[in-house]
């Protein structure tokens, strides 16, 4: 790959940072030893750092003779030649630009060995092609990434980053998180979803899960920001149907959830979903429903998200799975379910992290929820935990007293008749959403409504707003 190698920058680099140690800084967080093709620079950018490192001074005295020991290099003398380039005309210039350069090739290079690696991994017929995608996909994010990962910063930088993002947020150049149109309640009871962000949405089956999460996502695509649900549970014709009965509610029309399955809609509903078609054609909100995913492929689907999402100029944002029960665990023969949702938890929150999106998870709850007069939602309830509690940022339920009273009516002449009936009453069409933990907040909780006729759910104040 010799189109891909750049000597002179390489030399250029090394011969500034000898003569001005202080231009380390500029290079230091994206420049590493590897990305030089030259083992020599490579061996004096490593030892360059290491001198500063220790609050020394590096130069060709100091380094030479310890890079004569280390070598040989092609019968080359350290010590002449680190000479001969800190005394370059132009070693006294900044060395960031050709760093960058050396920096880049390197990335390209390593681009071309991850496409032939990748390429012999495919031509092994014994090889599963899904860990051939995996890996193609790892290289290739490997090899764009960015720079060095830094993961450490002094106090006063952290400071003034911090106190930069609250005036751009005062002043309304960025948003504090995420907005959802007409879910203002979701806001509030998470404490706002930021990018990093890894939320547990729990609750029982028929508690609205599905809805809310569709919901979300379509609220979040409608203010502009990108979002990918992944759907484990159900396909995507399976999905839009509730997709489309919530958006057919919001725009006044009378046809129900039932009743889009079964076709039952007349020309009129046509002309709706055809006007609801044309505002939402250009909502960022894409669905995916793998066959199959396990916890080690979840950054490397995201990521090859995050790439098409930026083809078409927009910014993935938010990623919603549903649900977590239905994610494979890493192919590394754990054989506890407790083990495995630790595998799996972890790999979803590092992938928040790591991709800087918001991740909200689906999970189920334990059956044991069944089992109690009360039965809200709490956090022991989280099914085979393993270290959900402790992963997640956000931990959310949704809990409908309305589904548990309507199996339990008591007969029409029951004393408790009565009773029952009036807390019938109050619990129609509503939906308890409300945080056990927030990792940036204080938990709280919101009475919303969820019409389940038409698969939405709205906020608390719906019937003062509208939303």
């Amino acid at each position: 790959m010799q189109q891909l190698m750049n000597v002179e920058a390489e030399g250029f680099v090394i011969g500034s940072l000898l003569r001005n140690n202080d231009g380390l800084d500029a290079v230091i967080d994206f420049l590493t030893p590897d990305d030089f093709c030259d083992p020599l620079m490579g061996a004096a950018y490593t030892l360059i750092s290491q001198e500063v490192a220790q609050g020394r001074g590096a130069n060709p005295v100091t380094i030479g003779p310890r890079l004569r020991e280390a070598g040989p290099f092609d019968d080359r003398n350290p010590v002449v030649v680190l000479a001969e380039l800190t005394t370059s005309i132009f070693a006294g210039m900044s060395p960031t630009t050709s760093a960058r350069t050396v920096a880049d090739l390197a990335k390209r290079r390593r681009f071309v060995d991850g496409i032939d690696t990748s390429l012999r991994m495919a031509l092994d017929l014994n090889t599963d092609l899904r860990d051939v995608a995996v890996a193609a996909d790892q290289n290739v994010a490997a090899a764009l990434r960015l720079g060095v990962a830094r993961s450490s910063m002094l106090l006063s930088e952290a400071w003034r980053a911090a106190v930069e993002r609250i005036r751009q947020i005062r002043a309304g150049e960025i948003q504090s998180s995420l907005r959802l149109v007409g879910l203002s309640d979701v806001e509030d009871v998470t404490g706002g979803i930021r990018p990093g962000d890894f939320i547990l949405l729990g609750g029982r089956p028929s508690m609205g899960k599905t809805a809310l999460s569709l919901g979300i996502a379509r609220r979040a695509a409608e203010a502009g920001q990108g979002v990918l649900f992944i759907s484990r549970e159900m396909n995507t014709p399976q999905l839009m149907p509730r997709m489309i009965a919530d958006l057919m509610f919001e725009s006044h029309s009378h046809v129900t959830f039932d009743r889009i399955l079964k076709g039952e809609v007349t020309d009129d509903d046509f002309a709706v979903m055809a006007e609801i078609e044309a505002r939402i054609a250009a909502w960022p909100l894409v669905i995916d429903d793998p066959t199959d995913l396990n916890a080690g492929q979840i950054a490397s689907l995201i990521r090859r998200h995050q790439r098409a999402f930026a083809a078409r100029g927009q910014q993935l944002d938010l990623v919603i799975i549903d649900y977590l029960g239905l994610v494979d665990p890493p192919p590394n023969g754990r054989q506890n379910r407790n083990e495995e949702v630790s595998a799996i938890s972890r790999a979803i929150k590092d992938a928040a992290r790591s991709c800087d999106v918001a991740i909200i998870t689906l999970t189920q709850l334990n059956r044991s929820v069944e089992q109690r007069d009360d039965k809200r939602p709490m956090l022991s309830d989280l099914r085979d935990s393993g270290s959900l509690e402790q992963d997640a940022d956000v931990v959310v339920f949704v809990y409908r007293d309305e589904y548990y009273l309507g199996r339990a009516e008591p007969p029409a002449g029951d004393k408790k008749y009565e009773q029952w009936q009036l807390d019938m009453t109050a619990a129609r069409d509503r939906v308890d959403i409300y945080s056990a933990k927030v990792r940036q907040g204080a938990i709280t909780g919101r009475k919303g409504y969820f019409f389940g006729t038409r698969q939405a759910i709205r906020n608390s104040d719906y019937y003062r707003t509208g939303y």
